[in-house]
């Protein structure tokens, strides 16, 4: 996990990670993967119809996870949710992959939407009537309950009563998931990058001579507040 994490944030964008399908292979085990959101390949494939694309995208994904890979439904109250929530069940089912239900999160409670629309317009540098399109669509992207998630999937239309079978079975696969994964930051350990050093020098010895050298090559003349600002520095 800290591989995939680490060279997605080198190969993408600021606030936009991104990795290839070759990094994902290489490092799949004690992975649980679910299919996404809407924007996950599954689905995207599935909106654009593109049904061939978004099978072989799901065998795929299932041949490098096995067991341990899972179609993702979703509801957030959009338009197309109830299609796409169907056209997810029917697939899984084409298939033979079990479903898991969950709920995009980008907030912890229903009131918090403005400050995440806040934080987007700063992110991207616009006023909120500038962001409209960058903003999530309502306000249904906040950690749901068990109660609030087992309302919401669509039972009308042709698929009706197996879509509800779906959404059931993705509730009780939620739970079954969550209960397997076990993953620890370490926040309060410091993972500094290693840096080769000199055998006569210490890692701290050999930054503070580094830092002095380039500190008498841009100041000239070396002023008593520069010198103390490195100390300052090397001491944080």
């Amino acid at each position: 996990l800290r591989q995939i994490l680490a060279q997605s944030r080198i190969f993408g964008d600021a606030g936009a990670p991104r990795f290839t399908h070759q990094l994902l292979a290489d490092n799949t085990e004690g992975l649980v993967a679910l299919s996404g959101c809407r924007h996950g390949e599954v689905a995207r494939r599935l909106l654009a119809g593109d049904r061939e694309g978004a099978t072989d995208a799901a065998r795929r994904l299932a041949k490098l996870f096995g067991d341990d890979f899972y179609l993702e439904l979703q509801h957030h109250l959009l338009p197309d949710d109830d299609w796409l929530v169907g056209e997810t069940v029917a697939l899984a089912a084409e298939v033979g992959l079990p479903l898991v239900v969950t709920n995009d999160a980008y907030y912890a409670r229903p009131e918090d939407r403005e400050l995440q629309d806040v934080l987007v317009c700063i992110r991207h540098g616009k006023t909120l009537e500038e962001s409209a399109h960058l903003r999530r669509p309502n306000g249904e992207y906040y950690l749901k309950s068990a109660a609030e998630l087992a309302e919401l999937p669509p039972t009308s239309g042709a698929l009706g009563e197996q879509v509800a079978r779906g959404w059931s079975e993705g509730m009780r696969t939620a739970g079954e998931v969550a209960g397997r994964c076990s993953v620890d930051f370490d926040f309060e350990q410091y993972r500094f990058p290693g840096f080769p050093v000199p055998v006569e020098e210490t890692a701290f010895s050999y930054l503070e001579t580094l830092c002095h050298e380039g500190m008498r090559r841009r100041y000239i003349p070396l002023r008593p507040a520069v010198v103390k600002q490195l100390a300052h520095e090397l001491e944080v």
